[in-house]
């Protein structure tokens, strides 16, 4: 897909909570939860346009559901699904969706305290009470190189 139907970013606070813990410096650093929203679209022209997801974003707009991801790993990669069931969104309302947020867990471990990593961002749809809907994604756990 190109850029205009899709973008998606991870954000420092993945690689700076990862390695701090790695070194037992920061918390146990686990993925714990995503919500769905609507942000990062523009609509004041005659259809609606991806924005940039600015690489200083900590949070996102217009949450509307949260979830726990499930999550494997296999050769480097880290599969994330997020999914929400079929009858979640309250009978005759209908939400709009753009993004997903990826979020670990902060210190308190409170839902309210959560760190968001990564940003996905697709075009806008609207979703209903008959909607069943899952994104999934892949954070790839490679070296780029070393000194």
């Amino acid at each position: 897909m190109s850029d205009d139907q899709i973008k998606a970013v991870i954000l420092q606070p993945y690689y700076d909570l990862s390695a701090k813990s790695a070194i037992g410096t920061a918390p146990h650093f686990e993925i714990v939860r995503f919500r769905f929203a609507f942000d990062f679209i523009d609509e004041s022209g005659e259809f609606p346009v991806l924005k940039t997801i600015p690489a200083e974003t900590d949070s996102i707009d217009l949450p509307w559901f949260t979830g726990i991801p499930q999550m494997s790993y296999s050769n480097g990669r880290t599969l994330i699904t997020c999914e929400m069931p079929k009858g979640t969104i309250t009978e005759n309302v209908t939400k709009k969706y753009s993004c997903v947020g990826i979020y670990v867990a902060g210190e308190s471990g409170l839902e309210v305290d959560d760190i968001l990593v990564a940003v996905l961002l697709g075009q806008l749809a609207y979703l209903t009470n008959a909607d069943n809907h899952t994104v999934q994604t892949y954070l790839d756990n490679t070296l780029a190189g070393c000194a």
